[in-house]
């Protein structure tokens, strides 16, 4: 029996449901723009969304809908971002600062201020479902964040252990969900997935 939105991805010739699935990387997150273009202009339209760290802030931006205008604005975003806003405080003295109580090397504000600026607050807002994965620190395992606040679950998927401090998500700890799954296929899976279209900036 054929999947019954098998439609929506008629480019792709593959069963539905159908990942978009954004890797981590940091600053090469703005990689993933033209590889979110090339799938765009090749009609691939995703059933859902899953990323991590960087990638889970392209995914949420997308999230409210895959169009070349938003594609240009992501793009944009990316174009003016610049170190200072991502990690502010970050300079040859972190490591002192670090040591005499911060304990991380740069406060979490300018990306709370970036992912405020450009993002929905909760998953109820977004046109194209969407996971979010972070790391459980107490665990070490992949979580992924379905519903809620997905500025708050977005700064924790983000929170690169000693850069930034963890996240505390719903009563839990969470770090960079890229030190469980850097490249979250598994979760995708998980989520009924049987296709995937993944956008890997190849970065650990």
């Amino acid at each position: 029996m054929e999947p019954k939105n098998r439609s929506r991805s008629p480019s792709l010739n593959c069963p539905s449901p159908v990942a978009f699935v954004f890797s981590g990387g940091s600053g090469l997150g703005a990689v993933q723009v033209g590889m979110l273009r090339a799938a765009h202009e090749a009609g691939m339209k995703p059933d859902f969304l899953v990323g991590t760290s960087a990638g889970a802030l392209n995914a949420a931006f997308i999230a409210s809908g895959i169009t070349s205008a938003r594609i240009d604005e992501l793009a944009g975003i990316w174009a003016g971002i610049k170190t200072k806003d991502v990690f502010p405080g970050l300079h040859l003295w972190s490591p002192l600062r670090a040591l005499l109580g911060a304990g991380t090397l740069a406060s979490p504000m300018g990306l709370k201020a970036i992912i405020d600026r450009h993002l929905p607050e909760t998953h109820a807002e977004l046109a194209i479902p969407t996971a979010v994965i972070a790391s459980d620190l107490a665990t070490g395992s992949a979580v992924a964040f379905r519903d809620g606040d997905i500025r708050r679950q977005i700064l924790a998927s983000a929170a690169i252990p000693g850069v930034f401090p963890a996240v505390d998500v719903e009563g839990r700890m969470f770090i960079d969900g890229g030190v469980s799954s850097h490249v979250p296929l598994l979760p995708a899976r998980d989520l009924g997935a049987r296709t995937m279209v993944v956008f890997d900036t190849g970065f650990p």
